[in-house]
């Protein structure tokens, strides 16, 4: 199944070529991922607001929240069955070039997936807004381009 959905994902992004060109622009640029979750993050603490206090409680119980997605994401990455991230599939014809330090990690749960949804979930929490655009932002700036990046078509 993720291999035939990894395929599917890499046709759409060779039908749609502007996508694959910034895709990788995205994926490995931190500043661009980090940015505007730390922006929101600030906003909510330094605007002024009737609920500061509260709101500020809420933003580093975020800050605890997303650090224990990011520790149980890889105990569970570690106890579940091994999953090979599709990009590294000898069976796939468009096979990248293999990054030695990711290669033996299980495909399944995503570090990033678990980070940055859990920073959405826990913004919707304290403001609708901030969190829709979080959301959002995880899923088109983070999880997508990290599917239709293949390094070998940049290389």
């Amino acid at each position: 199944m993720d291999l035939n959905l990894y395929l599917y994902m890499l046709e759409i992004s060779d039908q749609l070529e502007v996508l694959s060109y910034f895709s990788p622009d995205i994926l490995l640029n931190s500043l661009v991922k980090n940015a505007l979750p730390a922006l929101l993050f600030w906003a909510l603490w330094l605007l002024p607001n009737e609920d500061k206090a509260v709101i500020r409680q809420k933003l580093i119980t975020t800050l605890f929240l997303a650090a224990t997605a990011i520790f149980v994401g890889r105990t569970a990455n570690m106890a579940l069955p091994y999953k090979l991230r599709p990009m590294y599939d000898p069976t796939v014809a468009q096979n990248p070039v293999v990054n030695v330090d990711l290669s033996g990690w299980s495909a399944f749960p995503s570090d990033h997936a678990a980070l940055f949804f859990s920073l959405a979930a826990c913004f919707l929490w304290i403001n609708r807004f901030a969190g829709t655009i979080i959301l959002l932002h995880a899923v088109f700036i983070v999880s997508i381009p990290r599917i239709f990046y293949t390094p070998h078509r940049y290389s």
